[in-house]
């Protein structure tokens, strides 16, 4: 819900929905999570409240809902401004970016760019396996 303008693809979901967590402990833990659980809540109502336009307590029982929206329908609901343009699948399946133009060639990832992300996985790697 942040930025200025929202646009959501033609083929894309949204859902809202009440905070979820996981807590162990004690009774007191517990309560103390759950009290964070609704402060999140009401926090997230007020946000979708504001960008649709509607009150907190109906944007509560969206989220209570677990309310989907797709494409247009998020535009209709106030979550979105508008549906995104795609640009042609063909443009795509050729290698281009939608941001350059169809006569410029795609640009090959550099090989720095290779190895950064080759450094990131087994970073990510070690971590998980630790």
């Amino acid at each position: 819900m942040a930025g200025d303008v929202i646009e959501i693809a033609p083929s894309a979901s949204m859902m809202i929905h009440r905070a979820w967590g996981a807590v162990i402990g004690n009774t007191t833990d517990m309560q103390e999570f759950a009290g964070v659980l609704a402060q999140i809540d009401d926090a997230l109502a007020g946000v979708y409240a504001a960008r649709a336009g509607i009150k907190p307590a109906d944007a509560l029982g969206l989220m209570d809902a677990e309310t989907w929206f797709f494409g247009q329908g998020a535009v209709d609901a106030g979550f979105a401004d508008r549906v995104a343009e795609l640009p042609e699948a063909s443009a795509m399946i050729r290698g281009h970016r939608p941001s350059q133009s169809l006569r410029e060639p795609a640009q090959p990832v550099a090989q720095q760019d290779d190895a950064r992300l080759v450094a990131a996985l087994r970073g990510l790697q070690q971590t998980i396996t630790r």
